[in-house]
């Protein structure tokens, strides 16, 4: 059974928040590397939210820049 797309679009906005965070915090501590780690993984995030807002007919959250 398919887990529900909303559901999903849901758990991955929460995932690019935790990411933010990290970036604030690595940032903050001065930490160049893991705030590119994970301003990569928030790009990756980004790509996989719009494709799956494309493929389920939703709406792009504010939370995902565009391309």
């Amino acid at each position: 059974m398919t887990a529900d797309p909303t559901a999903q679009l849901a758990q991955l906005v929460r995932e690019v928040e935790r990411h933010r965070d990290a970036v604030r915090e690595f940032g903050l501590a001065g930490y160049v590397t893991k705030v590119e780690q994970h301003k990569s993984r928030l790009e990756q995030l980004y790509e996989q939210i719009r494709a799956h807002c494309e493929q389920h007919g939703l709406a792009l959250p504010p939370e995902v820049p565009e391309p």
